[in-house]
């Protein structure tokens, strides 16, 4: 009794990839001016929107030019096969000291645009599709500097002491 076996392979499954570029936005529209004005190591993590618990999925954290990437080539814990029937939704945190998320538009962008609705850092959800001819699997965040008020009186000093004198000199 001879037997001929066969196996049979199923196919891989198909994986999507989702990235974006954490940039600082220092006039505040939303928009990424300089390519060369990326985030290094923000902490950006990716959520499953039909998710409740609300875990994270993957991390990454960006590089020298701000820019990250989740997917199934990927190193350490980015790496990840994104459904392409799933939506994601990304959040940034560990922006350097001094800065916001960027509260601007990102309308009519020559670049990057920030991608953060409620500017706090957190995307809506995507499809990572690149099917749907949206541009939706590139997700940005911009960052601005925390303006911050100085105040004072300038006075005028007839002892040269550096001191006001009285306060009619102001």
């Amino acid at each position: 009794d001879d037997h001929v076996d066969f196996g049979i392979e199923p196919e891989p499954p198909v994986c999507e990839d989702m990235a974006g570029t954490v940039f600082i936005d220092a006039n505040g529209d939303g928009c990424q001016a300089d390519v060369g004005d990326g985030v290094e190591g923000a902490t950006v993590e990716l959520f499953d929107c039909a998710d409740p618990s609300g875990t994270p999925v993957a991390s990454a954290t960006t590089g020298a030019d701000g820019s990250y990437a989740f997917g199934p080539d990927e190193d350490g814990d980015a790496q990840i096969c994104l459904d392409p029937e799933a939506t994601y939704s990304v959040s940034v945190s560990d922006i350097p000291s001094g800065y916001e998320f960027s509260s601007g538009a990102g309308t009519d962008c020559a670049g990057d645009n920030d991608d953060s609705p409620n500017n706090d850092g957190t995307s809506d959800c995507y499809d990572p599709s690149d099917e749907d001819d949206d541009d939706d699997d590139h997700v940005d965040f911009g960052v601005e500097p925390v303006c911050e008020d100085l105040a004072g009186v300038v006075f005028y000093d007839e002892d040269g002491d550096g001191c006001q004198a009285d306060a009619g000199d102001g």
